[in-house]
């Protein structure tokens, strides 16, 4: 087989084209499998909520989002929005919280949010709770993934 210079915009040869391949990819799939070190975007970033849950707040939490959130969420089933039964174990409270707080910040920054509007087209509406009937709901939801998802 005749080889060709390929820096002279000549054919060049299979071998040479195969090592190039190669090596795009090998160069492609290195970089793409780096370690990602853009944080995730949240509006809050301190937000730290552990041990077990407060049945109390709880309790608080489930009323506002009966009036708040059910016309929008379930626990287990998609609706309008994305099911919440469970949402504690996928998302931090710097999330959650942030979501509940600044949904149209989050709309606009947030990655993960965008990729929930594409599944879901109505944009979370912000429905102007203090950060303490979020804490509540929070800690409802909490609850309610303790209990398998479901009320």
């Amino acid at each position: 087989m005749k080889k060709y210079n390929y820096q002279n915009g000549e054919k060049a040869s299979r071998a040479t084209l195969k090592n190039l391949i190669i090596t795009a990819f090998a160069f492609i799939a290195l970089v793409s499998c780096g370690e990602k070190t853009k944080p995730e975007y949240t509006v809050l970033k301190d937000v730290n909520i552990t041990g077990p849950v407060n049945p109390a707040l709880a309790a608080d939490g489930e009323k506002v989002f009966k009036e708040k959130c059910t016309a929008c969420h379930k626990y287990a089933d998609k609706y309008v929005g994305p099911p919440l039964g469970k949402v504690t174990e996928r998302r931090t409270a710097n999330f959650i919280l942030s979501q509940i707080l600044y949904p149209e910040q989050m709309i606009k920054n947030n990655d993960t949010i965008k990729a929930l509007i594409a599944q879901f087209p109505t944009p979370m509406a912000n429905q102007h709770l203090s950060m303490d009937q979020a804490k509540a709901v929070y800690e409802h939801l909490r609850a309610i993934a303790a209990n398998g998802g479901n009320k």
